[in-house]
């Protein structure tokens, strides 16, 4: 049963966040930690960016965009 709510609302989050543009994990992190806990929340959401990100990657590679543009740009962020 908890498997079922958290779908649920990982379905909602996710419909919300396409729409608006951001703000699944703000939803889905509160449900993640009252069902299991913040020990294993964490690593979950963890996972769960990570694979966002890399959709985003690929999505972004088919349209064109040069890696090196994306390296250059996130070194200057970071620096």
């Amino acid at each position: 049963m908890n498997f079922l709510f958290v779908l649920a609302v990982g379905l909602l989050a996710g419909t919300i966040s396409g729409i608006v543009g951001t703000g699944s994990s703000i939803m889905l992190m509160p449900v993640l930690v009252y069902q299991y806990g913040p020990k294993q929340a964490v690593p979950i959401m963890a996972i769960a960016a990570v694979m966002a990100n890399l959709s985003r990657i690929l999505a972004w590679w088919r349209d064109g965009i040069m890696l090196a543009a994306g390296v250059s740009l996130l070194w200057s962020a970071t620096s």
